[in-house]
């Protein structure tokens, strides 16, 4: 009698430890599916039918340098840019997580601003500030001066305190080095 109900303890060890499993599986589960949102996929009942989420679209950077431009070779890459400036960025945060410290950009220098979009990020010389400023452009106008851009950098609250005329235009940006 003593072994039986040995046996039956045991089997009943085994069927809540499965129990349980199963229970912490379906709320590992149920909150994958509650928080997804933040990785880009829905868990589903099978890997094959998970789908992606789609967020709200944003303006972004043209592509400026497309993949026949970029040729991987035995010992890097090697980025077909002409008229191109290397720029270390300053420590301010306005463009994190983009840019932030210790990264580099690769510019290019557009030649008209028909060439500039919004989405785009660039650097321009700052009237107001005396220095050079690295951000995105929010907005593109025409007003009675003539063609301007309204920036922001993307970790900043506020758009930047000028309107940004195209002569000031440093670069644009091709490429951040990381």
């Amino acid at each position: 009698m003593k072994d039986r109900s040995q046996k039956i303890a045991k089997y009943a060890r085994y069927m809540l430890i499965i129990l349980v499993c199963f229970i912490s599986t379906f709320l590992v589960l149920k909150l994958c599916n509650q928080f997804s949102g933040h990785y880009g996929y829905h868990i589903s009942q099978s890997i094959e039918s998970a789908k992606p989420i789609k967020s709200k679209e944003r303006p972004s950077p043209k592509d400026r340098l497309g993949l026949n431009n970029l040729h991987l070779e035995d010992n890097g890459i090697k980025i077909k840019v002409n008229s191109y400036k290397i720029v270390k960025i300053a420590d301010t945060n306005s463009m994190d997580p983009v840019i932030d410290e210790g990264s580099e950009v690769i510019e290019i220098t557009p030649k008209t601003y028909d060439e500039l979009k919004v989405g785009d990020i660039i650097s321009y010389e700052s009237y107001k500030y005396g220095v050079v400023i690295i951000h995105r452009i929010i907005k593109i106008g025409k007003d009675r001066y003539g063609w301007y851009a309204i920036c922001k950098g993307d970790n900043n609250k506020v758009e930047d305190a000028e309107k940004v005329r195209f002569n000031q235009i440093r670069g644009v940006v091709v490429a951040i080095l990381y």
